[in-house]
């Protein structure tokens, strides 16, 4: 609750910093808005591909605590930076805004991490278990954070209004702190940790040879093994990267289970963050007339999400596959069409009414789209183990989670850049409605292959609690049966021995 409220300010704020501060730059505000969202996103991409093997020597919980605090102290760097350079509540301080850009790529490598973190911790607290369980318990949690994130998001419209895009985000170090304080003392299932070989082999030592090397390296200074060891562990952490990334393709692109998911599931997230970080702000500041309404409307998203949740956890058991959700979302992507072509006061910046009639547009498209993405995450969980598998050493669950989560942010890359060029270069045209019917189409074209995809292609495999409960049944039959033919057998050998 802590992270989704503060952090719902942050995209809204850092968005209308830029659009504000660099309007009129030659590459275009919205273009340099995608290109923080690109850098954002690559950095997100990198660190959430390391989260697999940083499990091995971090407990979850601990590694989510020290994200939060190192995203909070950025967040303070921002904020001083505007303090001390003359920013107040109603003016912006001198510095430059392209400072923004290497803040926000390390707070991009927290989220990465923190993102991933979410999904597998709930599995590892309770262990893989049938799948309506883990849809309950993703849902419940999902009700949490975006009841959070609506309120979050409709006082961020507010923060930004009367104290300025920098000085809104002063609740996000407070609520990071408070939040890591509380994760430091939370524990999950314990998972065990794979050493390197050399390591066992060191511990397999016998104390009589390891004496004498010991004493030996104590009185002979050794100044580069520090510098080794250092290299070492960084090519461990490099090694395991590109390793979790090969499992987790290898999973997911080779296995008919779970391939379809990358149309089905990471495109629907890509299209939905495009449209709570660029086509909000940009739609508010360049059509509304006033960036603020962009709180607005991401709470009215935020809501959707609470409502799809919502939805989730009534119908847990009764709907077991995505289906419904996936052809929802297909259809209320569509919806999309009403912002280009609503009719608003261009000679005023209050259109808070306007803002106000798209709220339930965003809560339709959000909650479908949510409901589909919390089943998914769930189908996950329960067939995948949160256990190192034995032969490779690496968590299946994180590595597919990190490689869905790359080709996320690998798209986004590639569609954000085109979609905010359109915006710009329509807007010097000055018709920047056109430039959000270019995104109505590429939706409503995507939204059709994504629904066709998922009909055609989709293919469910049982989960864990599924499969064990299968191989009990499966004893128990035949539990009978060989207790029935070794009777048949004795009574043949009482038979014989009569005779």
């Amino acid at each position: 609750m802590c992270f989704k409220f503060s952090y719902e300010t942050l995209s809204g704020a850092i968005g209308l910093t830029i659009l504000n501060r660099l309007d009129g730059n030659a590459l275009g505000a919205t273009t340099i808005l995608s290109l923080l969202t690109i850098s954002f996103g690559l950095a997100q991409s990198i660190s959430s591909s390391t989260v697999e093997g940083l499990l091995k020597i971090i407990r979850a919980t601990r590694l989510y605590c020290l994200s939060l605090v190192f995203f909070a102290l950025l967040v303070v760097v921002m904020i001083i930076l505007e303090a001390s350079t003359g920013g107040t509540l109603t003016t912006a301080g001198w510095w430059t805004p392209w400072i923004i850009f290497p803040i926000y790529i390390f707070i991009g490598f927290s989220v990465g991490v923190m993102e991933v973190l979410r999904k597998i911790i709930p599995a590892s607290i309770l262990g893989n278990n049938e799948s309506s369980v883990l849809k309950r318990i993703n849902a419940g949690v999902h009700i949490t954070y975006e009841l959070a994130g609506t309120v979050g998001a409709f006082l961020s419209s507010v923060f930004i209004e009367k104290m300025g895009t920098i000085f809104a985000l002063f609740h996000i170090p407070v609520f990071f702190i408070a939040a890591s304080i509380f994760l430091f003392f939370i524990t999950v299932k314990e998972v065990e940790i794979f050493e390197d070989s050399e390591t066992k082999e060191q511990v397999n030592v016998p104390s009589t040879e390891s004496a004498p090397t010991t004493s030996a390296q104590e009185t002979t200074p050794q100044p580069n093994n520090k510098v080794l060891r250092i290299l070492k562990k960084i090519g461990t952490v490099i090694k395991n990267y590109f390793k979790s990334m090969y499992i987790g393709a290898k999973l997911v692109l080779t296995n008919r289970y779970y391939i379809w998911l990358i149309p089905c599931f990471v495109i629907p997230q890509v299209l939905h963050r495009l449209i709570e970080n660029i086509f909000l702000p940009a739609y508010s500041k360049n059509i509304l007339k006033k960036g603020s309404y962009s709180g607005i409307l991401l709470g009215g998203s935020n809501f959707g999400e609470l409502c799809g949740a919502g939805m989730l956890l009534i119908f847990a058991k009764k709907v077991k596959l995505p289906t419904v959700w996936i052809v929802l979302d297909c259809l209320f992507l569509n919806l999309m069409w009403i912002f280009p072509f609503l009719t608003f006061n261009e000679k005023t910046d209050d259109n808070l009414i306007f803002a106000i009639c798209m709220v339930p547009a965003m809560m339709l498209i959000s909650g479908s789209w949510a409901a589909g993405d919390i089943s998914q995450v769930a189908y996950l969980q329960s067939t995948l183990s949160e256990e190192p598998n034995e032969k490779t050493g690496v968590n299946e669950l994180a590595a597919v989670m990190s490689f869905l989560y790359s080709c996320y942010i690998i798209l986004t890359t590639l569609i954000a850049f085109g979609l905010s060029q359109a915006i710009d270069r329509f807007k010097e045209n000055g018709q920047p409605e056109f430039g959000f019917m270019t995104i109505c189409i590429f939706m409503s074209v995507v939204s059709l292959v994504i629904c066709v995809i998922y009909l055609v292609v989709a293919k469910f495999k049982p989960s864990l609690h599924e499969q064990k409960e299968a191989l009990k049944s499966q004893k128990e039959e035949t539990l009978p049966e060989a207790t029935s033919a070794v009777k048949s057998e004795e009574e043949t050998q009482q038979v014989s021995v009569s005779v």
